[in-house]
């Protein structure tokens, strides 16, 4: 018995370190789990909760604020919402206000441009039809061949010797 209860304070303590607990800061005052999470999670969710609850209302309120994963059951099946359309607009525009290239890269492609603009082009051949396939074309007959006709050879029939 006091090894299955060393076990047990041993996973307990792992669960702790690895998790964290948030309290929410409501212990005085009542109030209903929904408006708990919401204010938790406040503006633009700084401290990144993921969301689980079966409350369809709820979801619906919780979509409209941008960056907040949403999970909930169904049919004994776990389900991560696709991100809402707010979070995705959020995530364009802050993708669209990066600058994506230094400074250096910048010069690097401007000098680039001005090198290849320098090169002379290649002047391509231009490309002519071509005849017939000569597989797929019959052979012209001559004046020759028509007039030649082909000898039938006999069969020797063999002869005994008597």
């Amino acid at each position: 018995v006091y090894q299955t209860n060393q076990n047990k304070q041993w996973y307990q303590r792992r669960v702790r370190e690895k998790f964290k607990r948030h309290k929410c800061g409501h212990e005085n005052a009542a109030l209903d789990a929904a408006a708990c999470f919401s204010s938790m999670v406040g503006e633009g969710n700084p401290e990144h909760y993921i969301i689980a609850t079966q409350d369809t209302e709820f979801r619906k309120q919780l979509r409209d604020i941008p960056g907040i994963p949403l999970m909930y059951l169904s049919a004994c099946t776990l389900f991560l919402e696709s991100p809402s359309y707010k979070s995705r607009d959020q995530a364009e525009e802050s993708f669209l206000r990066q600058d994506l290239l230094t400074d250096y890269e910048k010069e690097t492609i401007k000098r680039l441009k001005g090198e290849q603009e320098e090169k002379t082009t290649v002047v391509r051949k231009r490309k002519r039809p071509k005849g017939p396939n000569p597989l797929s074309c019959k052979k012209k007959k001559s004046e020759e061949g028509a007039k030649k006709k082909k000898k039938k050879k006999k069969k020797k029939t063999a002869e005994s010797p008597s």
